[in-house]
C-alpha cells in the first residue's frame, strides 16, 4: 500500500558505499530502504543503503513523516522533534 503523506529524509552522503552505486539509462542510481522505526522517539523512518541479500545494509540517516494538520484542522499532537516557531522576526536572525 502506497503511503499518501510526504516523508522527508536526511542523508549522510559521506556515509555511501559508492562501489555500489550503478548505472542506468538515464544516469547513475542508488538504492535505497526506507524501514519504519514506530517506537523511535524523535524519527518515524531510519534510511539505509541496500547493499545485496545476505549483506548488512549501511545505515544513512533518517526520516520523519511531514503531517502537520489533522483532518480537522488542528495540530495532530504527532508532530516529533522541536516546535518550529509560527513567525519569525527577521531582526532576531544571527546573519
Amino acid at each position: 500500500m502506497p503511503h499518501n503523506e510526504k516523508i522527508s529524509l536526511k542523508i549522510n552522503v559521506e556515509k555511501l558505499d559508492k562501489s555500489a552505486l550503478y548505472k542506468g539509462e538515464k544516469g547513475t542510481y542508488l538504492t535505497v530502504t526506507v524501514v519504519p522505526t514506530p517506537s523511535n522517539e524523535w524519527n518515524d523512518y531510519m534510511v539505509t543503503q541496500y547493499m545485496g541479500r545476505g549483506v548488512d545494509d549501511i545505515i544513512l540517516g533518517n526520516g520523519r513523516d511531514l503531517v502537520f494538520n489533522d483532518a480537522n484542522g488542528g495540530n495532530d499532537g504527532g508532530n516529533k522533534g522541536p516546535a518550529m516557531p509560527t513567525s519569525v522576526n527577521p531582526d532576531d536572525l544571527p546573519f
